[in-house]
C-alpha cells in the first residue's frame, strides 16, 4: 500500500507565515546556506500519524521522514501541562538545558524550535551547535549535517512542512544536494543546470560536484538541478588551478589538494544520501505496516457489528475491495470505532453491502433453482431410460420439461428448500401423457409447415403424421448453421426433424423449432421427379429403399461424384457454400441403372455409419449413458438381428459423410462379365478382357459377346433442363429422354 493513500502530512494545520524569519545569532555571511524557520506554532504535538491529516491539504504534499521518525518517537507521548513550557525554561539555568538539549534527537530540538520564542531564540543561537551536532552523531540512522548547512536548517530539510522556501507553495520535492525545498517552478530560477554551466564554463570535470538528488515525497530519484553560487564558486575555482598548472607546474600539488577534498565532499555527500534513502524505505515500510495492521483491526470490528444486522461475509468481501480505505475516505480518520464512527462508516459503505447483500441473495436463489433444475433432469433421464431405446431422440428436451406442471411449480418454488426426487413422484406419473401430446403438438407443427400443395389432400386444413414421411418433407435447423451441428442442416420428415427437437440452438433462438427447407424441398422434388414417382405419394423410405444413386448436372464434368438421394439433397444444399457450383442454379440431376448404382456401392465400401459410435440396443438400456458401435450394440445373441427392432442408429451431432466415388465418365466402363453371374462390378472393355484371360482362360479371340461379356447402360434419364445438353457432351451413353 502506497504511503500517499494512508498516511497524512505534517503540520496540516499549523498556518505559515508569509514572511521569512532568519536565525537570530547566524549572520548569511558566516552561515550562506541559513534560512528561515516556519513560524511560532503553540498547538500541542498530535499523538498519531492520522492526526496531521486535514481535508483543506492535499495528501501528496508531505514529508514522509518526518513523519515517521515523529511516529517512531512520539506515538506515546503526552502532551501535559500545556503552556507552562515558557516559564519552565526561564527558571532554568542554560547549562542545564544545554545538557538536556545534548540527550535529545533532533526531532525532538526541531519541535522545540517551533515550540516557544524562548526556546526558539535558544536553539538558533551560535552556542546551540554543539547540541544540534550532539543529536545528529548520538542517531547514526539520520543523514549527518553537511559542514556547509547549519544544523537547524538540515532539521528543516528531514523534518520540516512541504513547502517551497521562495513561493511558499505546497511542493514536494526535497533537493538534498542543495538542502532546500523548492517547487518546480523556482527550481528552475534558484538553480542552474548542467547545460547552462557548460556552456558559460566549457569543459568542465563533474565529478568534483555531488551528484543532485531529489526528494518527491516518497521516492528518491537523480536529478541534474545545482546551487548556482556553490557550483560556480567550484567552476571557477577549478578553472583558476587549471590555468595555474598550464602556466606553473608547481602548483599541481594544491590541484590535487582541490580536487582530494572535492572528492572527499561528494562521498560524504553519498552517504548522507544513502541514508536518507535507508530512513524513507524504513518510513514507508513501518507506516504501511503499522497502517496496514491498524486497518485490519478496524475492518474486524466494523464486520462484526454489521454481522449483527444481516450481513455475511460474502457481502464484505464484494464490497469496495474488503474495507479498503483507500477506496472509502471515510474510515481514513477513524482510530476508535465508536458508535459515532460506526454510524459515519454505515451511512458510506451501507449502499454497497446492500447491493452486495441484495446480489448475494439474487445468487443463491439463481443457484437454489439451478439445482431444482438438476433434480428435474435426473428424475427425467431415469424415466426416459427405461422407455423403449428407439423413443430416447423422440423425447423432448430437458429443458421442455422443466416448463411443464407440476415441475414449473416445484422449481419455482418460493421456500428456500431443496427440491427432492420424492416430490417429483407426481409429475413422473403424469409424463407419459404430456410426452404424447407434446409429441402430438410438434408433429402438427412441423407438418404445418410445409406448403399445402404437398400434402396428400391440399384442399384439408388438417395435418397428418403422413405428411411428414413424404421425401420432400425436408427441414433444417438455423442454429445447425452456426455450429459444428452438421447433422441439423438437413432434416427429412419425422425421423430427422422429430430428433433433433432436442438442439441446444433452439432453447433459446429461432422460434425454439426447426424451419422448412425450400432449397432442400426443391432438391429433394427433382429426385422424385427424375425416377418418375408421385411426390405425394413417395416416402423417404420407399427413397432408402430404391437406394439410386445420382449425378449432379450442375457440378463440372468429367468426373462427377455419385450420391444416394439424401447425400445428394445435402450437395445442392452445401455446394454453394463451398463453391462448387452458383446458389440460384436449379437442381438437375443424372440418374443412373441399376447396374451403374451397383457398381457405385461396391466401391463405396462399408457404410461410415456402422464404425460410429452412435449405436445402441433396442431391448434395453444397456446403452443409455453411452453408444458403442453397430457390433457392439447386439448383446441378445440372436440369431438374425434386424435393424431398428433389436438395435437402433442414434443421431449424433456430426454427419459421417459418405466416401463418395467419382463416376468415371471418360474410362467408358460398361460392360459386366458374363461369367461371374454374382459380381456387380463393371469393366472397360480393356479391363474386362484381362478378367476373362485371368480368371476364366478365355481369349480375346475367344470372348463372345452375351456368352462372356454383356453391354451395361449406364444412365437411365436425366432432369430437363439447360443442363440437358452440357451433360450429353459429357456423358454420351445413357437414355436422354
Amino acid at each position: 500500500m502506497s504511503m500517499t493513500a494512508v498516511i497524512p502530512s505534517v503540520y496540516d494545520s499549523v498556518g505559515v507565515m508569509e514572511e521569512q524569519w532568519l536565525m537570530e545569532d547566524w549572520s548569511p555571511e558566516v552561515f550562506p546556506f541559513a534560512t528561515e524557520l516556519p513560524p511560532y506554532d503553540a498547538l500541542p504535538l498530535p499523538e498519531t500519524l492520522e492526526d496531521f491529516c486535514t481535508p483543506e491539504r492535499p495528501i501528496r504534499y508531505r514529508n514522509e521522514i518526518a513523519l515517521w521518525v515523529f511516529w517512531k518517537l512520539r506515538k506515546e507521548r503526552k502532551t501535559e501541562d500545556a503552556g507552562q513550557l515558557d516559564q519552565f525554561f526561564d527558571r532554568m539555568p542554560l547549562d542545564i538545558i544545554f545538557a538536556i538539549f545534548d540527550f535529545l534527537h533532533p526531532l525532538d530540538l526541531y519541535h522545540l524550535a517551533r515550540t516557544t520564542k524562548s526556546l526558539r531564540s535558544i536553539l538558533t543561537n551560535r552556542a546551540s551547535m554543539s547540541s544540534w551536532k550532539n543529536s545528529y552523531n548520538q542517531e547514526p540512522s539520520m543523514p549527518r549535517c553537511p559542514e556547509c548547512v547549519p544544523e537547524l536548517r538540515w532539521a528543516n530539510i528531514l523534518f520540516g512542512p512541504s513547502r517551497c522556501e521562495r513561493c511558499d507553495t505546497h511542493c514536494t520535492s526535497t533537493y538534498i544536494t542543495l538542502a532546500r525545498r523548492l517547487c518546480g517552478f523556482c527550481v528552475g530560477i534558484e538553480t542552474i543546470t548542467r547545460y547552462e554551466l557548460d556552456q558559460i564554463h566549457g569543459d568542465f570535470d563533474w565529478s568534483l560536484v555531488p551528484q543532485p538528488w531529489v526528494l518527491h515525497s516518497d521516492l528518491f530519484s537523480r536529478c541534474y538541478y545545482y546551487d548556482r553560487k556553490p557550483v560556480e564558486a567550484i567552476a571557477n575555482e577549478y578553472r583558476r588551478l587549471t590555468d595555474a598548472v598550464r602556466e606553473n607546474p608547481e602548483t599541481q600539488a594544491e590541484f590535487d589538494e582541490f580536487v582530494q577534498r572535492q572528492h572527499a565532499i561528494g562521498t560524504a555527500h553519498k552517504e548522507d544520501t544513502t541514508r536518507c534513502i535507508e530512513l524513507l524505505e524504513e518510513a514507508l515500510q513501518g507506516a504501511e505496516t503499522e497502517n496496514t495492521a491498524r486497518y485490519e483491526t478496524l475492518a474486524t470490528q466494523i464486520k462484526k457489528r454489521l454481522r449483527s444486522l444481516g450481513f455475511v461475509n460474502s457481502d464484505f468481501d464484494g464490497a469496495k475491495g474488503n474495507f479498503s480505505l483507500a477506496d472509502f475516505d471515510c474510515l481514513a480518520r477513524i482510530h476508535r470505532l465508536t458508535k459515532k464512527a460506526f454510524k459515519r462508516t454505515h451511512l458510506a459503505i451501507g449502499h454497497y453491502l446492500v447491493a452486495e447483500r441484495e446480489l448475494r441473495k439474487k445468487k443463491e436463489r439463481e443457484d437454489l433453482v439451478e439445482s431444482r433444475r438438476k433434480v428435474v433432469d435426473e428424475v427425467y433421464s431415469k424415466y426416459r431410460e427405461h422407455c423403449v431405446p428407439a423413443t430416447w431422440a423422440y423425447h423432448p428436451p430437458a429443458y421442455t420439461i422443466q416448463t411443464w406442471e407440476p415441475f414449473a411449480t416445484l422449481i419455482s418454488d418460493p421456500s428456500d428448500l431443496p427440491l427432492v426426487e420424492a416430490k417429483c413422484v407426481e409429475g413422473v406419473k403424469s409424463l407419459p401423457g404430456l410426452v404424447a401430446e407434446w409429441t402430438f403438438n410438434k408433429i402438427n407443427q412441423l407438418a404445418s409447415l410445409l406448403p399445402k400443395f404437398q400434402r396428400n389432400d391440399p384442399t384439408s386444413s388438417e395435418w397428418s403424421i403422413q405428411d411428414l414421411e413424404l421425401a420432400t418433407a425436408v427441414f433444417h435447423c438455423l442454429g445447425s448453421r452456426r455450429s459444428a451441428n452438421m447433422n441439423g442442416r438437413c432434416l427429412i420428415g419425422w425421423d430427422g426433424a422429430g430428433s433433433h427437437s432436442r438442439c441446444g440452438a433452439l432453447k433459446s433462438w429461432y422460434d425454439n423449432r426447426v424451419h422448412f427447407n425450400e432449397r432442400g424441398y426443391t432438391a429433394a422434388l427433382s429426385l422424385v421427379e427424375v425416377l418418375e414417382l408421385d411426390p405425394k405419394k413417395t416416402t423417404a423410405k420407399e427413397m432408402d429403399h430404391q437406394n439410386d444413386r445420382f449425378l449432379c448436372q450442375n457440378c463440372p464434368g468429367p468426373d462427377r461424384k455419385a450420391y444416394a438421394w439424401r447425400d445428394a439433397i445435402r450437395h445442392y444444399l452445401d455446394a454453394p457454400d463451398h463453391g462448387v457450383h452458383k446458389l440460384d442454379l436449379p437442381p438437375s440431376w443424372i440418374l443412373l441403372t441399376p447396374e451403374a448404382a451397383a457398381d457405385i456401392r461396391r466401391q463405396e465400401g462399408v457404410d461410415p455409419h456402422y464404425h460410429e459410435k452412435s449405436w445402441c440396443c433396442n431391448l434395453c438400456p444397456e446403452h443409455w449413458h453411452v453408444s458403442v458401435k453397430r457390433a457392439e450394440a447386439i448383446i441378445h445373441h440372436i440369431q438374425a438381428p434386424v435393424p431398428n427392432i433389436h438395435f437402433i442408429f442414434f443421431n449424433s451431432s456430426t454427419y459421417t459423410y459418405q466416401q463418395y466415388v467419382k463416376f468415371q465418365e471418360d474410362l467408358k466402363a460398361k460392360y459386366r462379365c458374363a461369367r461371374c453371374p454374382e459380381s456387380v462390378r463393371l469393366y472397360p472393355m480393356r479391363a474386362l478382357l484381362g478378367h476373362l484371360r485371368d480368371k476364366h482362360q478365355v481369349t480375346q479371340a475367344q470372348a463372345v459377346a452375351d456368352d462372356d461379356w454383356t453391354e451395361v447402360e449406364r444412365i437411365i434419364r436425366r432432369t430437363p433442363g439447360p443442363k440437358s445438353s452440357q451433360a450429353e457432351g459429357d456423358i454420351g451413353d445413357g437414355d436422354s429422354t
